[in-house]
């Protein structure tokens, strides 16, 4: 099979609006594949996301939905955003398609490519991720999966962070969250002690990994499971019985304490594994914010706030990038049964928000299943199969 024909297979059922046209594939992931596409209309590139049969896996499609809910909000510099849902063809569909700028790199492809890094840069990327954080945690959400892939940047080092699909908000911090939650090499010790609901302090331990990351171009903490985890960051930090289980509920103390127990950590950090060891020519106040984004005990933590007030930061201050969200995001979307016909529904009703012009297209099909009151035509589904009927997309 040659290239061009290959290429047509791999995108057999990929049908884009008419002023999009595909240029290259460039990537692909657990929730979809995404294409650089070139827009006719003002030349601009852009990254179309593709999720092919989104209702296939129901805890998929509510990620997706999550997803272009916060893409669609959210409005800062140092966050993705939504461009475009493209009208779906019917209100039965399968694929979705998210339209957002494209930039050039994520993060993991910087730190590992020949391309010189310089502290400046690193404070640079660093102090970009805070201020992304900072609007986001304004905003009661929390990324939890932060990681250098899902940082995105361009040419010219601005910097965006992406995929919000596993993004939640304070008011889900009792859910349970063994099942993911932050890759493993960048997920914060109290996920693995004890899973529970830290709400920002998970996503600033990421970006202590991800700091020392892009100054030592390897990672952190490799571990190869849970256990090997702990083990690591042991030994790198130090682990105490006695001082860094202090948020640990006292209902949950003896287990935690047992499991502890059992691995044996060592008190002290090992001489040739310390930040100190691993980063030879970092400065005082680069080790030291170190040290405060890799706090063990989450309510101890630096925020991002606090970080970007940090003597090592100090010097990028800049208050109109530091500005935060006017109002908390609203989860109440996300209380509902993720079954297929619920979930194209609501997806349906975010792709009306922004073309309103497929409501009268398909009237027929929205009024004979009870969508459409006689002699009106809302945007998407009703209360009764909605959170709250569509309006107008406004940023937070």
């Amino acid at each position: 099979m040659g290239e061009a024909s290959a290429q047509s297979e791999e995108r057999k059922g990929f049908e884009l609006p008419s002023h999009l046209t595909a240029i290259q594939k460039l990537g692909s992931g657990a929730y979809g594949e995404v294409y650089l596409c070139e827009d006719s209309r003002n030349g601009s590139q852009v990254a179309v996301k593709w999720i092919r049969n989104f209702t296939q896996d129901p805890l998929c499609g509510k990620r997706i939905l999550r997803e272009i809910r916060l893409l669609a909000a959210l409005r800062h510099e140092n966050l993705l955003r939504l461009l475009d849902l493209p009208a779906v063809p019917d209100p039965d569909f399968d694929d979705v398609y998210i339209v957002m700028p494209y930039l050039h790199l994520d993060l993991h492809r910087v730190i590992y490519s020949k391309m010189k890094l310089s502290e400046s840069h690193c404070q640079a990327f660093v102090c970009q991720i805070l201020r992304g954080l900072k609007y986001l945690h304004s905003a009661g959400v929390a990324h939890r999966d932060l990681k250098p892939s899902n940082i995105l940047v361009n040419k010219d080092c601005a910097l965006r962070i992406a995929d919000f699909g596993l993004a939640r908000g304070r008011s889900n911090s009792d859910e349970e969250l063994t099942d993911y939650v932050v890759t493993r090499w960048y997920r914060a010790p109290e996920l693995m002690l004890l899973p529970c609901g830290y709400f920002e302090a998970v996503d600033l331990w990421s970006v202590g990994c991800i700091h020392f990351e892009l100054m030592a171009r390897e990672v952190l903490f490799p571990g190869k499971d849970h256990l090997d985890m702990l083990k690591r960051i042991a030994a790198t930090l130090g682990f105490s019985m006695e001082n860094d289980l202090g948020w640990v509920p006292e209902k949950d103390m003896a287990q935690v304490q047992g499991m502890v127990r059992t691995l044996k950590l060592p008190e002290e950090p090992k001489a040739s594994s310390s930040l100190e060891e691993r980063l030879p020519k970092a400065s005082e106040d680069c080790l030291d914010l170190l040290n405060k984004f890799l706090d063990k005990i989450p309510t101890r933590r630096i925020t991002a706030l606090a970080a970007l007030d940090h003597p090592y930061l100090a010097h990028l201050h800049d208050p109109a990038g530091e500005s935060t969200a006017p109002r908390p995001f609203a989860w109440d979307f996300d209380h509902f049964e993720p079954s297929k016909r619920a979930l194209k529904d609501r997806v349906y009703a975010e792709c009306a928000r922004l073309h309103p012009e497929i409501v009268a297209r398909d009237k027929e099909w929205l009024s004979a299943r009870g969508f459409l009151p006689q002699g009106t035509a809302p945007l998407g589904p009703p209360p009764s199969r909605a959170p709250r009927p569509p309006t107008v997309v406004t940023s937070i």
